[in-house]
């Protein structure tokens, strides 16, 4: 699995391959379990129940294309969560996703300001990059994936992860012995792992893994990242109950709104608060965008085809073609991932869905309080923090639809099983 997740944001080709070796093994010894399991059990009737809608679908062949999407993934999520991973394993797949994350933004801080472009093949098209100068769409980061809305969907998961291991570091500095820290100041080894180096490293570290992603959420002009950014450090310093952060973070926060859609004052405050934030909320740097091309627009016909056929939907894939059609304007999804679903495949399937994730995000719930109650702060801060690194997953599907991408697809289906699979360890791991 570290493999995996070294490789998947480069080459989701060479990370399948290395997950296929994780595959063989789990089944050969855990394949009767995993049947036995009453979750597996109600994702393979959601597979199922999803191979019929495709059946019965208008445009058959496109649809059973579009399971491509969300039937390999289950089995992906079934693998994961059946390793049982320990507290150390959660923390090490973490830093090795924060890690990842870096030369990715590094490509798209090139892309925008060094003029890197062009395309990248190696190793016979295995690693596949196309770099657009300036971005995608232009003056907005992409980096190596196809648009900036995706990779801003992967750097609000990475950012909550550098977060939450920031906010562990320090507690760890805060309750150390100042000796001790400053005598451990140097690593014995520049190879050593960053989840093994010393304190004050691992802060520095994460520390610039904190700014650069916060630079690079910004640089993709995603107004759905920017929201989620905002709610996740919101929510650990809520954790943490660092009031002060609060007071500050609501601060700006209500500054860049008023300056967007204050009554009173509004000059004020845009005389402060950065142009490019203020007008990207009002959409002032688009002033006339296409009926068809608003959210609300979408959405409201995504619940037109949803009430035709409640059921079984119009199939995976449909409402590309059904929007053209109806609307002479062509989009790839409806920018809500319950809304697409309910839409192509019913509300059935939509609801079992949100079933079984929910039950694992219930019992991540109630595993944490137990955690916290027992003041097993740090098994109970590292399980929070990857319930917001896949809650900022799951608020981002509320706006866009990047899982066509496989490799966000991949991380908020790992982000999900760790959640299930995690296995208490009454010694905690001291990294």
């Amino acid at each position: 699995m570290q493999l995996f997740c070294g490789l998947f944001p480069f080459s989701p080709i060479l990370a399948g391959l290395s997950f296929g070796v994780v595959l063989v093994q789990v089944f050969r010894q855990r394949a009767t379990v995993m049947a036995q399991r009453p979750r597996n059990r109600a994702l393979a009737a959601l597979s199922g129940w999803l191979l019929f809608t495709a059946m019965v679908a208008e445009d058959r062949g496109s649809a059973l294309l579009g399971l491509a999407n969300f039937l390999p993934f289950f089995l992906f999520f079934a693998v994961v969560q059946e390793l049982g991973m320990s507290m150390a394993q959660v923390r090490r797949l973490a830093w090795i996703l924060v890690m990842g994350a870096l030369p990715v933004i590094a490509i798209g801080l090139g892309q925008i300001y060094g003029g890197w472009a062009g395309h990248v093949r190696l190793l016979g098209g295995l690693v596949d990059w196309v770099i657009e100068p300036t971005g995608t769409p232009p003056g907005r980061m992409a980096s190596i994936f196809a648009y900036a809305n995706v990779l801003a969907s992967y750097l609000v998961m990475t950012f909550a992860l550098t977060l939450g291991l920031w906010v562990e570091a320090w507690t760890t500095l805060r309750q150390g012995q100042p000796k001790a820290v400053a005598a451990n100041f140097w690593p014995r080894s520049p190879w050593r792992f960053p989840w093994k180096a010393p304190i004050l490293w691992r802060i520095g570290c994460l520390t610039l893994a904190v700014i650069v992603h916060l630079v690079a959420i910004l640089l993709t002009d995603s107004r759905s990242a920017w929201g989620i950014t905002a709610i996740v450090g919101l929510a650990f310093a809520i954790y943490c109950r660092w009031y002060g952060v609060i007071l500050v973070g609501l601060g700006m926060i209500a500054s860049v709104f008023w300056a967007a859609f204050g009554f009173w004052g509004r000059s004020g405050f845009r005389a402060i608060v950065p142009t490019f934030l203020w007008a990207r909320l009002t959409d002032q740097n688009f002033p006339d965008r296409p009926l068809a091309s608003l959210r609300i627009t979408q959405w409201q016909f995504a619940a037109t085809l949803t009430q035709t056929r409640p059921w079984t939907g119009w199939g995976l894939r449909a409402f590309s073609r059904l929007y053209e059609a109806a609307m002479n304007y062509w989009l790839g999804h409806p920018h809500n991932l319950f809304l697409m679903l309910a839409a192509e495949t019913g509300i059935p399937a939509t609801l079992g869905l949100m079933a079984i994730v929910g039950t694992v995000l219930y019992q991540g719930v109630r595993q944490w309080r137990v955690w916290d109650q027992q003041g097993d702060t740090e098994n109970a801060l590292l399980l929070f923090t990857v319930g917001m690194a896949f809650g900022a997953c799951l608020l981002f599907h509320l706006f866009d639809v990047p899982l066509f991408d496989a490799r966000i697809n991949g991380l908020g289906w790992l982000l999900l099983a760790a959640i299930a699979g995690w296995q208490g360890d009454p010694s905690p791991h001291k990294p």
